[in-house]
């Protein structure tokens, strides 16, 4: 999707997504160049909330396997906020849903 918008002309990309969507727009923005800002809403704060959590509301195919022995989500927010000027969750009712 980024490279076709890419082929119309469009040069800088703003992901905003909520909810699970925001897994997406998060690892979208991180590893696309065109990507220069990303607003997240209701999105997960860490993939340790789930595995660390006997209840929780985000489907397991959402936790990709082992990725905790490699780097969390705060890692990526970290980079994104770096380099993509991340615009973080500041909406009332907000928060990883667990």
């Amino acid at each position: 999707m980024l490279d076709w918008l890419a082929s119309l002309g469009h040069r800088e990309v703003h992901l905003a997504a909520k909810g699970w969507g925001a897994l997406a727009a998060t690892f979208g923005g991180v590893l696309h160049d065109r990507v220069k800002q990303v607003t997240l809403k209701q999105g997960l704060t860490a993939y340790a909330e789930i595995a660390e959590s006997e209840d929780y509301n985000w489907p397991l195919s959402s936790l990709p396997p082992a990725i905790l022995a490699r780097f969390d989500l705060p890692d990526i927010y970290r980079e994104l906020a770096r380099t993509k000027k991340l615009r973080p969750n500041r909406d009332a009712g907000s928060g990883s849903q667990v």
